[in-house]
């Protein structure tokens, strides 16, 4: 899971995506909120990772 910005489409602001697959520098990346939109390409530069311990445990 990273961070992604798309201020051409959703203005300024940081959202969750799902890498799909790298390719040397570049990522492909699917929303997390919005999985039906398609995959998009950008740069590792442009991304903000997520530490683990961000993410919610699953309820036991």
């Amino acid at each position: 899971m990273v961070l992604a910005d798309r201020p051409e489409l959703y203005g300024p602001g940081w959202w969750q995506c799902v890498v799909v697959a790298v390719d040397g520098d570049d990522f492909t990346l699917r929303w997390a909120d919005d999985p039906s939109e398609r995959p998009f390409r950008t740069s590792r530069r442009t991304v903000g990772l997520r530490h683990p311990s961000s993410f919610e445990s699953p309820a036991s």
